[in-house]
């Protein structure tokens, strides 16, 4: 058997303390979650309990996750680090193949983006990205991200991205 250690909601002076300590205690590795902010206001809407309100309260903490992550991967030599979940939809896809890769050189593979649509409104509404079309749009960013990590010039052509094209690197 595997054990896990979940970070979220620690505080973010304690990741990377957390982080060795996990490792030495044998974890497999650490998972981590995703929120850009929490609103003041928020409809329920949280799918994982009977009231549709999520455990998280604003004094919750949601660090940046790609820095938290690559930080953790610093300090540590074997644990690895998950997003579970990162709320793909509200970002770009471009951005974020590149942020992973560049997270999965750095942690020696260690690192592994998992992804949702989201739930929470407000945070969709914010970022001006049409909540009702999340899962479509999530979609249309993995084809994206999974071109543009093949390595060489990549160009897409869909609902909601359109480019010509590109290289990332790494």
């Amino acid at each position: 058997m595997k054990f896990w250690q979940s970070v979220s909601w620690a505080e973010t002076e304690q990741l990377c303390d957390l982080a060795r300590f996990a490792e030495e205690l044998g974890f497999e590795g650490l998972i981590g979650a995703d929120h850009a902010f929490y609103p003041k206001t928020m409809q329920p809407g949280y799918p994982y309990s009977a009231t549709g309100v999520p455990p998280q309260t604003a004094e919750s903490e949601y660090p940046d996750m790609w820095t938290s992550f690559a930080a953790m991967a610093a300090v540590t030599k074997r644990v690895k680090l998950v997003c579970g979940v990162y709320v793909l939809p509200i970002r770009n896809p471009i951005e974020v193949a590149k942020q992973a890769a560049t997270l999965a050189i750095l942690s020696q593979g260690r690192f592994v983006l998992g992804v949702g649509t989201g739930w929470m409104r407000e945070e969709f509404d914010v970022y001006g990205v049409d909540f009702d079309s999340r899962g479509r749009r999530m979609d249309e960013m993995i084809e994206v991200m999974q071109g543009l990590w093949k390595g060489g010039f990549f160009e897409y052509h869909g609902e909601f991205f359109d480019f010509d094209p590109i290289v990332i690197s790494p």
